[in-house]
């Protein structure tokens, strides 16, 4: 539990951490150093401490190594979900939004569309496969704490796009969701754990 409402301050730390930067260094400097941590060092980071916990959709109870490595590697990233306009100065550049997620771990294409306000939270559990899109405000979370028999479990898994597969705006795509080759799925819906879309059947999902 201590672990826990520890890394909830670590998005707050982050900022903090900025303001002090920015109070002792020359602006360009500073600029530079958090840039450093934000988009290199903080995804390499948390791509190691996930090396080895199994990220497949087995459930992780609490007191589990690999629940508490995911945690506090999550909690390191969430100041991006605090700060969304992060993620957005990336994505102006066709293809860097991608290939940054390949630091994390994540394997997108570079020519995976992303509009404005997409959400991918475990920024290292992305697949998109060339010409796949993911609409605005909708949400890829592949993770899901749920209680199990009077405890909390966590339930891992990557979320897949093939080639062509489409996410339509404000839906929300569960842990292990798979969408096969010009798949789509629809928007406002959400789409429950390890789903897998047919191309042929999307429409009517």
């Amino acid at each position: 539990m201590i672990l826990f409402r520890l890394g909830a301050w670590l998005p707050l730390l982050h900022v903090l951490l900025a303001a002090a930067l920015f109070w002792r260094l020359p602006w360009t400097t500073a600029l530079g150093f958090f840039s450093l941590w934000l988009y290199l060092i903080l995804p390499l980071l948390c791509r190691l401490l996930l090396l080895g916990v199994p990220l497949d959709g087995e459930p992780l109870d609490q007191d589990n190594r690999g629940f508490k490595l995911w945690w506090f590697s999550w909690q390191l990233q969430c100041i991006f979900d605090r700060l969304t306009f992060l993620e957005e100065i990336l994505r102006l550049v066709p293809g860097l939004y991608s290939a940054w997620l390949h630091l994390w771990g994540s394997r997108c294409s570079l020519s995976t569309f992303w509009a404005p306000g997409s959400r991918l939270y475990d920024r290292g559990l992305a697949r998109t496969g060339p010409g796949s899109s993911i609409g605005g405000f909708a949400t890829l979370c592949p993770h899901m704490v749920s209680p199990e028999n009077g405890r909390l479990v966590l339930i891992v898994a990557p979320i897949t796009l093939e080639a062509g597969a489409m996410v339509g705006g404000r839906s929300l795509l569960a842990p292990g969701v798979y969408l096969e080759a010009g798949a789509v799925a629809r928007a406002f819906k959400a789409y429950p754990p390890k789903m897998r879309l047919l191309a042929k059947a999307s429409p009517d999902a």
